[in-house]
C-alpha cells in the first residue's frame, strides 16, 4: 500500500470492522513489478451462524488505467474552463 493511502485504507477498514459492514476503498498498491497501481478494494465480513468469529473476504480490482484516464480528463476540463474564463 502506498504510504499516502495507508491511513485512509486502515481507517476505513477499522470503521467497517466496528460496524460489521462491507466497504470499498481505492488506493495505490505495489505489485510484483515494484510499481504502484491504483486498485479498488471491495471487502466484506462473513460470520458462520451462531459464531462470533468473523472472516473477511475481498477482491482487488485494478483500476489504474481508468484512474489515469479520469485524471487526464479532469485536467483537460480544468484547462478548458480556465481558457474560457480568459476569453
Amino acid at each position: 500500500c502506498h504510504p499516502e493511502d495507508a491511513e485512509t485504507i486502515l481507517r476505513r477498514h477499522g470503521e467497517a470492522r466496528e460496524r460489521h459492514e462491507r466497504y470499498e476503498v481505492r488506493g495505490r498498491f505495489r505489485g510484483a513489478s515494484q510499481t504502484y497501481r491504483w486498485m479498488m478494494l471491495r471487502v466484506w465480513p462473513v460470520r458462520a451462524p451462531g459464531s462470533d468469529q468473523e472472516t473477511w473476504f475481498g477482491a482487488a480490482i485494478d483500476i489504474d488505467d481508468l484512474h489515469r484516464l479520469s485524471e487526464s480528463r479532469e485536467l483537460l476540463a480544468r484547462e478548458l474552463s480556465h481558457r474560457i474564463k480568459n476569453i
